[in-house]
């Protein structure tokens, strides 16, 4: 049936997410994670409220530097939080 919200106390989202592929292999594929978390779970939430999705692309090629920058952004998105 039609999703109908029920979480109106949640004012604010926030998911992270790791993928073993590109972001064009993602998008491809119709990105479903980052899908089902600006679509799907928005609309279960308190209408207007913000949702965030930082994802790390290409996980299995990724260096020790580009893996800290992604934490680095994604603890000053938390803070910001």
């Amino acid at each position: 049936g039609k999703v109908q919200p029920s979480l109106h106390n949640i004012r604010k989202v926030a998911a992270v997410a790791t993928y073993g592929g590109s972001r064009f292999r993602a998008m491809l594929m119709g990105d479903p994670p980052r899908r089902l978390v600006k679509r799907a779970l928005r609309v279960t939430i308190k209408p207007g409220a913000s949702v965030s999705y930082l994802a790390l692309y290409s996980m299995n090629l990724s260096t020790d530097e580009t893996r800290k920058r992604f934490m680095a952004k994604v603890a000053a998105s938390m803070d910001a939080f």
